[in-house]
Formats: structure tokens, sequence, C-alpha cells
């Protein structure tokens, strides 16, 4: 199969065309070339690999590993972003949340989701995609 266009979001308007997204529940595509095995993200016409026009969608898993983190700080406010290993060998940075008790730890298995901020932050009411960490892993190194 041959993609002509990038994938489209059908389920929530603001998302990437590589995303979708229905409540919290978020999904990303990258595009796989059967010929060499090679995920590209964001998804591409060609493969980044071996330049093959045979590539076909492919949905992401929605579980990672936390590979590294930064602390961004404005104010009194800060918030955590990091990259994060897929299974699919895809390594996505977004936001992280879930790490109240302390900061992140790297090898920490995080969920993707989408969340809407609530009106009056200052951040937009478009979708934000955000790995956040999963109940029963460590918090600190």
């Amino acid at each position: 199969m041959t993609i002509t266009d990038p994938p489209q979001c059908a389920a929530d308007q603001g998302a990437p065309p590589y995303a979708t997204a229905s409540g919290s529940e978020a999904h990303v595509l990258c595009t796989h070339c059967p010929g060499c095995g090679y995920n590209n993200f964001p998804p591409s016409r060609v493969c980044a690999g071996c330049m093959s026009l045979d590539v076909e969608p492919l949905r992401l898993s929605r579980q990672g590993t936390l590979y590294s983190y930064t602390t961004l700080r404005s104010g009194d406010q800060s918030v955590y972003v990091g990259y994060v290993d897929l299974p699919e060998k895809i390594r996505l940075f977004a936001e992280l949340e879930g790490y109240a008790g302390g900061p992140p730890a790297m090898g920490s298995q995080v969920e993707l989701a989408c969340v809407r901020h609530a009106p009056g932050q200052a951040r937009k009411r478009e979708p934000v995609f955000v790995f956040r960490h999963l109940p029963g892993q460590s918090h600190g190194q």
C-alpha cells in the first residue's frame, strides 16, 4: 500500500495529523516499511531507511520507557518534559505528568494520554499529548 497523504486525525479537532484522541485515550501513527522494517515518525510517504515508496500506517504502542527528561521552570511553576522510547523503536518527546511525588526516574514506564487544560490556565485548550507516569513505578533515582 502506498500512502499519498499523511494519516488524518478523525477523532479530535486540533490534534496533529498523525495523532488521534478520544477522551483521554491517545494514539500516535507512524509509517512502517514492510521491505526493510523501518518505522518513520512523523509519518512519511518515503521510507527513510531504504527510500521505498511502499510504506503503510502503523499505530504506535501507548506505553513506553522514559529515556531522558529535563525540568522547565517559569516563575514558581515547573514542568517535566522528556524523551520516551516506544517498542517500535521510535523515540517521542512530550510533557510528562504524574510525578508529584518527585522527579521522574529514567527507565520508568509511562503511557500516552491526551489532555485539555482547564480554562484560565496559561495554556491553550487544544489537545495536548503527554506521557503519564504509570502507578506502581518508582519516581526518583
